[in-house]
């Protein structure tokens, strides 16, 4: 069991039990058929456990060629819980992922573990991802990201630093976002995520196109600040069409305190840089088709975009 409470198909995990660290190097997950699970690459916790560690890294690892379908939550999903670990040269590449009732491929740079009672959150993790070449179809997760998704720090998680290549994937027919890049979300603060989003067709989702904000301070919790978070983005050369309903084809955000005005869901003094250029945008109704604002919706103060 992992720590979304599931029985995974395919997990690579490292902990750092006894106290000597230790390290997972050089491992391919290829040409599976995975129905009714996922496939999870972390570090930080301990499977049999669910216990957070410290100190772990997981390096040079490739998932590619694989079909997953029918999850009960997520396709493909990597991350890092507890302190202080490491994921590098990750490359998840020419997989097919359907029929989800989540995000097809979902990376976080530090997550809050539910499962582990002295767990105050993620952080000073690291995380650096290719995503190239995959398929991402007939994904269920409407009012979300029901494509690929990309967060620093996620659940009271801070401090993580999360570098991403989201290349030449095909993102379509899904019930929910395309792709969104986030530096935090739900009470987490001063996260650093640096992403490129190039060459990607994301057509026919029942949501934004693409995404890049520099965080949401709550959207689940009941409260919660998301500050100081920067996110460097380049959105370049992306087909994005038929955005519904009347959604924008590419959305770049500063902060968002929440999306139902609460006073006590803050995001202040978040900083994004983005290049968006040379991408092809059509059939958004009654909307831009690319909007820029440095404060969205709820309690949102300083934040800034720079394009």
């Amino acid at each position: 069991r992992t720590p979304d409470g599931l029985n995974d198909a395919i997990v690579i995990a490292v902990n750092t039990m006894p106290t000597v660290a230790l390290a997972i190097t050089d491992n391919t997950v290829a040409h599976n058929i995975v129905t009714g699970g996922e496939i999870l690459v972390a570090a930080g916790i301990d499977p049999s456990t669910l216990l957070d560690h410290t100190d772990a890294t997981v390096s040079h690892t490739r998932v590619v060629e694989n079909t997953v379908s029918g999850s009960p939550t997520i396709g493909i999903v990597f991350g890092l819980e507890g302190n202080h670990n490491i994921m590098t040269d990750l490359t998840i590449a020419r997989n097919t992922v359907s029929g989800n009732p989540s995000a097809g491929i979902l990376g976080v740079g530090g997550v809050f573990n539910r499962f582990d009672p002295n767990d105050n959150g993620a952080s000073d993790n690291i995380l650096d991802v290719l995503i190239k070449g995959n398929t991402i179809t007939n994904n269920n997760n409407p009012g979300a990201t029901a494509g690929i998704a990309i967060v620093g720090g996620f659940f009271f998680s801070s401090h993580n630093q999360v570098t991403a290549q989201i290349l030449n994937n095909d993102v379509l027919n899904n019930n929910g976002n395309g792709i969104l890049v986030e530096s935090s979300q739900e009470n987490s603060s001063e996260n650093d995520v640096v992403a490129t989003i190039r060459g990607n067709t994301v057509e026919n989702n029942n949501g934004v196109g693409i995404l890049a904000f520099g965080a949401i301070g709550a959207a689940a919790l009941p409260s919660g600040e998301s500050s100081d978070n920067s996110l460097d983005a380049h959105i370049e050369e992306n087909t994005v069409s038929n955005t519904f309903p009347s959604l924008y084809g590419i959305w770049v955000a500063g902060g968002i305190g929440s999306f139902d005005g609460a006073p006590n869901k803050i995001a202040n003094a978040n900083e994004v840089n983005a290049v968006v250029m040379g991408n092809t945008v059509t059939g958004t109704t009654f909307v831009d088709g690319i909007h820029l604002e440095a404060g969205g919706p709820g309690a949102a103060s300083n934040n800034t975009v720079e394009a």
